[in-house]
């Protein structure tokens, strides 16, 4: 009998360590497409997170938005492209939550680049920066989940959303 119920206290450790993990495996990849609400515009992102400790990831995120620009009475329709590196750390194991959901916190560097019409003042803008995002992910199953990002500090502040697909 008291081997069994050691057997059993073993067990159920082992589960609760393996529901309490970041959903993206080591080695494990995550795409995430979506849509947003920023400083300019609704952005559309697409982006790949890679798995490379149990409650690391390390990924690369692409964004664009189109947005409208009024100045001396003319209103200008202007674009930015943006290409984010990212790494988040998951409070998953340490809060001891199931990987059902994914809770995370991160930096980012960016780069991000504005048009602008010929006729319109000044010049095409570029810029780099550091931000900082907070998110999570509900998963329906092992693969499918949506998400929900906040950043700001980097070239552009705001939400975005969209959903997340887990290659294991």
């Amino acid at each position: 009998m008291k081997k069994l119920l050691i057997l059993l206290v073993l067990v159920w450790g082992m589960a609760i360590a393996m529901e309490a993990q970041n959903p993206i495996r080591v080695g494990g990849r995550q795409i995430n497409v979506g849509a947003g609400i920023s400083d300019w515009g609704i952005p559309v992102y697409a982006g790949i997170d890679f798995g490379i400790h149990e409650d690391f990831s390390v990924g690369v995120h692409a964004s664009f938005s189109s947005f409208d620009e009024t100045w001396d009475s003319t209103e200008y329709k202007r674009t930015v492209a943006g290409f984010t590196a990212v790494g988040n750390y998951h409070f998953n194991r340490i809060l001891k939550i199931s990987n059902r959901w994914d809770l995370y916190a991160g930096m980012n560097v960016g780069y991000y680049a504005w048009s602008k019409p010929a006729d319109y003042y000044g010049s095409n803008e570029t810029a780099t920066g550091l931000g900082l995002q907070l998110g999570g992910r509900y998963y329906f199953n092992e693969k499918l989940g949506l998400n929900l990002e906040m950043a700001t500090g980097n070239s552009t502040t705001g939400i975005k959303f969209g959903i997340s697909y887990l290659f294991r």
